[in-house]
């Protein structure tokens, strides 16, 4: 069930998603009538702002299972090695692991490369 957006074809998600934003009897306007200051039925796919954020969303709803796929599958094929290298070093922290590294071990970033600045000197460090 998960893979439902992905593998549905893009002429009847479009489809679905035009109905569903009608301004007359769409039923996301069920929903935002029930907000607030919304006193008539919004024109989701007339006003470009609003049609924007419809197609993003659109758009990340239907290739959401593949990513996930692909993340689950990149994950699962980092060889046990990893973690138990990882361990010998101390990166084991917590919760944190060599896949999913927690923020408050490493709290300082470099920008350029987005990988975690060390506190230690580089002269701690043992050279192979």
């Amino acid at each position: 069930m998960m893979m439902m957006p992905w593998a549905m074809p893009e002429v009847p998600v479009v489809m679905i998603f035009i109905w569903i934003l009608n301004p007359q009897f769409g039923v996301i306007n069920i929903f935002a009538r029930m907000l607030p200051g919304v006193t008539e039925n919004p024109q989701w796919l007339q006003v470009p702002a609003l049609a924007m954020g419809w197609m993003v969303l659109i758009a990340s709803w239907k290739a959401f299972p593949f990513y996930s796929l692909v993340i689950l599958a990149a994950l699962q094929a980092v060889p046990e090695e990893l973690y138990e290298a990882a361990r010998v070093d101390g990166q084991f922290v917590g919760n944190c692991s060599a896949t999913s590294p927690c923020r408050a071990s490493a709290p300082r970033w470099n920008c350029w490369s987005c990988w975690p600045v060390s506190s230690r000197s580089s002269n701690s460090r043992s050279s192979i």
